[in-house]
């Protein structure tokens, strides 16, 4: 099965500040469930994450990978991609999701 694609929601994801430093600046959506061999997880797993957490730095996403990145930085990834799908219903229903 091909993971969810949506650009629309990436975009919006990226307007929200790092998950973990609350920067505003070169934000990504970092996709962080499971996936394939040479594929990306789904879309609608993704944090938004500055570029700094996400690849480049020490502390990164990449580097540290998934659970000891979470653990660095005392995070819920789960809880935040189900905040985030929250925001993102609420937003449809309002009429404020473009």
């Amino acid at each position: 099965m091909k993971p969810i694609r949506n650009p629309g929601y990436l975009q919006w994801i990226r307007t929200l500040p790092c998950s973990v430093c609350r920067t505003t600046r070169s934000v990504e959506a970092a996709h962080t469930g499971p996936r394939g061999l040479g594929q990306k997880s789904s879309d609608s797993s993704v944090i938004p994450l500055c570029a700094k957490h996400h690849r480049t730095g020490a502390d990164s996403y990449h580097k540290l990978g998934p659970r000891r990145f979470a653990e660095v930085h005392q995070l819920s990834i789960p809880a935040i991609v189900a905040r985030l799908i929250e925001k993102l219903i609420i937003r449809i229903k309002s009429g404020t999701f473009v």
